[in-house]
This record gives structure tokens, sequence and C-alpha cells, in this order.
């Protein structure tokens, strides 16, 4: 395994963090980028799944798709992995910063309406998405993005938030899933 890729695990590289969600915003914008993000709270949702490709799994199996995906042994057996969901929002307080420097480098349109906000990726964003898309160190959040976009991207911030409370009740709970021990 390559050193990039570990990083990409582990996610001590805020360019790797950057480019994940940017992944993950340019494809629930679609194939136009005319469509908005409902929400901070559906895409810190749809972004666990991206960054927890175990939890994608149980996901797309609860919805009952047929859809595989292919996840790497080091993904599952990493201690990042098993802590993923301890830093699953609201208690990541970096989500909120990744956002803000999406934000502050005008790769996103922010806007406000009937009370929440909406995300909608820029001209600019979508130019260097493109850019990222290409390089193969991102191909599992390129193909997983599309997964989780054509599967998860239409529901509500509601129906994900159900959704999440049935199949991960962990995730708020702050048990271990499984009754695994984490060290």
């Amino acid at each position: 395994m390559e050193v990039y890729e570990i990083l990409k695990i582990v996610e001590g590289d805020l360019n790797t963090q950057l480019a994940r969600i940017m992944i993950l915003i340019d494809d629930l914008c679609g194939v136009q980028h005319n469509k908005k993000i409902d929400g901070v709270n559906k895409l810190a949702k749809l972004d666990f799944l991206l960054k927890s490709p175990s939890y994608l799994k149980i996901g797309l199996t609860k919805l009952k798709t047929n859809i595989t995906i292919n996840i790497e042994s080091f993904e599952l057996d990493s201690i990042e992995s098993k802590t993923n969901l301890y830093r699953y929002i609201p208690w990541d307080e970096n989500y909120r910063k990744l956002l803000n420097i999406i934000i502050a480098r005008s790769l996103v349109n922010i806007s406000f309406e009937k009370d929440d906000y909406f995300i909608q990726i820029s001209q600019k964003g979508i130019e260097i998405t493109e850019n990222l898309k290409q390089d193969r160190y991102f191909k599992e959040f390129v193909n997983r993005s599309k997964i989780i976009s054509t599967h998860f991207g239409s529901y509500s911030e509601g129906y994900l938030n159900n959704f999440f409370e049935k199949h991960f009740p962990e995730i708020g709970s702050f048990k271990i899933s499984y009754n695994e021990d984490l060290f």
C-alpha cells in the first residue's frame, strides 16, 4: 500500500478530506450541477457513508440494493475505521472547519431557504473536482460517491436521520458495533 492511500484512510491529510467532500458534493449536485444539497447534516451523513465503507455496505443492504462495493482489508481492520463512528457529526469538530474552508475557497455556493442551508457546487468547484476525479488516488471515493448519490442522495435529511437511527444505532449511542473492542 502506498503512503498516500494510508493517508486517505487515516484522514490525517486536510487536502484528502477536502477532496473527498468535494467529490461527494459534485455528485450530489448532479451531472448538470444544478441540484442543491439540502442541509449540512444531510451532507455530513452522506460523507460519513463515503468515509466509512463498511457502513455504506450495510446501508446498501438495508435499502435492498444489489450493489456491491469493494472494501479493502485495511479499510476494515484499521483503528481509524473502528473509530469513524465517533468522528461522525455532530461530534466531529473538524467537519464545520472543512466546510468553511470549502466555502472560503469559493468551491461551493451557500444559500439560505426556509430556515436551512443549501449547498451547491460553484464553477470553480466543478473545475477542481473534475481534476480530482481523474486522480487514481481518489478512485474509490469517486466510485462510492456515485453509489451514495444514486441510492441515498434523493432522501431528505429526516429520512436519513431515521435510517441512521434504525440501522446504525451505535452511532448515536456511542456503542461499539458488534461488541468490538476499540483497542
